[in-house]
């Protein structure tokens, strides 16, 4: 899971302020980010964030706890911050604190369980028809829901791609979503479709494409992804996995593998490497010891 916020809660403010004092954790600062959405299923779990701060605004390695007053909604982990959804509610609360004697406190993050989705439906039309001189494709609009009973699913991640044309370099981009995504991951409100829905953009003075396809799909793994170009450098490749804050990377090749193995040393939050599409021929040719499993879903 790749740790990602939709906003950071603080409870103080940071820039070396000598008036914050740290508490009996040495901590003066407590930052937590919320989830991207604000959803979770029945029986699905989300981890939760939070980093510590001393005076100066630098990181404190400082043990933070977890805590909700709503435990028959929410399940809590009060060390690890992973909830577990176990009823519906639209009220689940949950906030972080560290120290004992003078804890700092966040505000509350609240949260909404909502059940279990099997539906995801496009209600747009399939073809969008853009005019030469058109700037974008309009709203590309898709609902999640549930089946039985017939419910709307809300506060949940759908995700756009586009899948063609397939751009080597975003340079090369002739349409994109607005801020210059491939990818963009809008949260689902009360009729179960994105609060905003996305639209395709044309990106001026280019030749446009004949077509392009832009792919749905929901979030069920709550986690967002990073893309990362094979042709980048090992040490490239670690910034944006660090910077990302990412647990878990898929590869294609054993190339690509080997690239991992050399940076995973500096890479502490990486709790997992899966590979998705290695040959067996590729698989076979490697020593048995350094042969990965693969993973139907990741962690």
């Amino acid at each position: 899971m790749t740790r990602v916020g939709a906003g950071v809660l603080v409870v103080a403010l940071l820039g070396g302020c000598s008036s914050l004092q740290p508490n009996d954790a040495g901590v003066a600062d407590l930052e937590v980010r919320p989830p991207l959405c604000a959803g979770l299923e029945v029986g699905s779990t989300v981890d939760l964030d939070a980093r510590t701060f001393d005076q100066r605004g630098d990181s404190v390695d400082a043990p933070v706890w977890w805590r909700t007053p709503d435990p028959t909604a929410i399940g809590v982990d009060s060390a690890t911050g992973r909830i577990t959804g176990l009823i519906i509610s639209d009220t689940a609360r949950v906030q972080a604190l560290v120290g004992t004697k003078d804890p700092l406190i966040s505000d509350f993050i609240p949260l909404v369980v909502t059940p279990p989705a099997d539906t995801l439906a496009q209600s747009s039309a399939a073809r969008v028809t853009v005019a030469a001189n058109g700037p974008n494709s309009g709203a590309l609009l898709v609902t999640i829901s549930r089946k039985t009973p017939a419910t709307p699913i809300k506060s949940f991640p759908l995700v756009y791609r586009v899948i063609e044309p397939v751009f080597v370099a975003s340079e090369d981009r002739t349409v994109e979503f607005p801020g210059g995504k491939l990818t963009v991951t809008p949260c689902s409100g009360a009729t179960g479709a994105p609060l905003a829905a996305p639209q395709l953009n044309r990106r001026a003075n280019r030749a446009q494409p004949d077509s392009a396809i832009v792919d749905y799909a929901c979030l069920a793994a709550r986690c967002a992804d990073v893309p990362v170009y094979a042709t980048l450098p090992a040490k490239q490749v670690a910034y944006i996995l660090r910077d990302s804050g990412a647990v878990a990377v898929f590869v294609s090749t054993r190339l690509q593998r080997d690239k991992i193995a050399e940076i995973r040393a500096g890479l502490p939050a990486l709790r997992r490497q899966l590979v998705e599409e290695l040959s067996q021929r590729n698989a076979d040719a490697m020593p048995a010891r350094a042969r990965p499993e693969l993973h139907n879903t990741p962690a």
